[in-house]
């Protein structure tokens, strides 16, 4: 069977080569996400002041 800890270039996912790589992935995903969601909160607070005026 195939091990899914090891990909195909034959390092382990845990190896040291490949976790700054995994974690910047991980860490872009996240911000690119959070950073988007901020922006819908902030056009809709911004709209919601202009037009309660």
């Amino acid at each position: 069977t195939y091990d899914h800890r090891i990909r195909k270039i034959g390092h382990p996912v845990r190896s040291a080569i490949l976790k700054p790589y995994i974690g910047l992935l991980v860490l872009r995903w996240v911000t690119t996400g959070e950073s988007r969601l901020l922006y819908v909160f902030f056009f809709e607070f911004f709209f919601a002041l202009g037009c309660g005026k």
